[in-house]
């Protein structure tokens, strides 16, 4: 996928998440580096491939947030879907 269309993505999501007051998980995602991860295809009807977007975090970050990291991927699965 295009860095540019996944950066689109991306600043999509932090605009959602600022009119929703999600300032932490805003702050995450900006500490973070992120990618797009192949996950599936499915070869019905031609076929489509399934995509991961993953959050590198750094491991300080990562166990800052590890008590709610489940939370933060239900907020942010509702700005995606």
């Amino acid at each position: 996928m295009a860095i540019e269309l996944l950066d689109k993505i991306v600043s999509m999501i932090i605009q959602n998440l600022r009119l929703s007051k999600h300032t932490k998980l805003i702050e995450i995602i900006k500490k973070s580096e992120y990618a797009m991860e192949w996950r599936d295809h499915d070869n019905w009807n031609g076929g489509i491939d399934y995509y991961d977007l993953v959050f590198y975090l750094d491991f300080d970050e990562y166990c800052v947030i590890y008590d709610e990291k489940e939370t933060y991927q239900e907020i942010m699965e509702q700005f995606i879907f």
